[in-house]
């Protein structure tokens, strides 16, 4: 297929350069060979000029960087995090959902929405999590959202958790001190 065609960009004298703008948008992630085809005459004897170059373009996917933060946790304990979201695109993206999952903690608040994120803004999405069982586990914190042109992009960013065992027969000491009513423990 002809992605690009450009005509008529003008005259070139030996030796020379000319930039020629060809632009395309590729719909998937990949390395595309491609091949220029460069037709031209000779301005003096006429003669048709026929150039043909082989190119390589890798396509890639920018996303919004995600960064997970979880507090410290333990075996049965509720504890927090959150997930930034930073929109580094050169557009507002739309309909922005965080999910959060793991394989090793309940996961209580999930899910955050956001109407919207303009060009270099951020947004922070909270949850709480409940390890179910000490040492290691992961959790995957999921970024859908919707580029103007309809387009629906999604990132990962996986995070790695250490949950401790609760540790039994705590005990607190206490003693008084003050007199009358500005006593403290």
């Amino acid at each position: 297929p002809v992605y690009n065609r450009v005509r008529n960009v003008g005259t070139l004298q030996p030796g020379a350069e000319m930039p020629v703008p060809l632009t395309h948008t590729f719909g998937e992630p990949g390395t595309r060979d491609l091949r220029l085809h460069v037709n031209a005459r000779n301005a003096n004897t006429n003669e048709k000029i026929e150039l043909r170059y082989p190119v390589s373009v890798s396509v890639r996917q920018r996303h919004p960087q995600i960064n997970v933060q979880t507090s410290d946790s333990v075996v049965g304990a509720t504890s927090s995090g959150n997930v930034t979201i930073a929109n580094g695109l050169d557009t507002r993206i739309s309909n922005v959902e965080v999910t959060v999952s793991s394989n090793g903690a309940t996961v209580l608040d999930n899910r955050s929405v956001f109407a919207s994120l303009e060009q270099g803004a951020t947004a922070v999405a909270d949850f709480r999590f409940r390890p179910v069982e000490a040492g290691t586990s992961d959790l995957s914190a999921t970024v859908t959202y919707t580029l103007p042109s309809g387009t629906q992009r999604r990132v990962t960013q996986n995070q790695t958790i250490e949950a401790e065992t609760a540790r039994g027969e705590v005990v607190l000491e206490t003693s008084r001190s003050g007199s009358g009513t500005e006593q403290t423990l």
